[in-house]
């Protein structure tokens, strides 16, 4: 995806790795706790909707945070 070469345009060296070492990280935990989040949401709500409108609001979200961190390019 898009946000991979952020890191690396942001920061240099060791610094860019461990950017997408956190980004990797992130990843993991969502694909971990997301479905136990989504299962509990339906659980307690009866309708699996509000599940997949939470997750839809992260990923809104994380796009806005991309585009507000991402760096500009100039194009002549």
């Amino acid at each position: 995806p898009i946000f991979w070469p952020i890191p690396a345009d942001m920061l240099a060296g060791t610094d860019a790795a461990a950017g997408i070492a956190w980004i990797n990280s992130l990843g993991g935990l969502a694909g971990f706790f997301g479905p136990t989040m989504v299962g509990a949401v339906t659980d307690m709500t009866k309708k699996s909707d509000y599940a997949f409108y939470g997750i839809g609001g992260a990923v809104l979200l994380g796009g806005v945070l991309v585009l507000a961190v991402a760096p500009r390019v100039k194009r002549a």
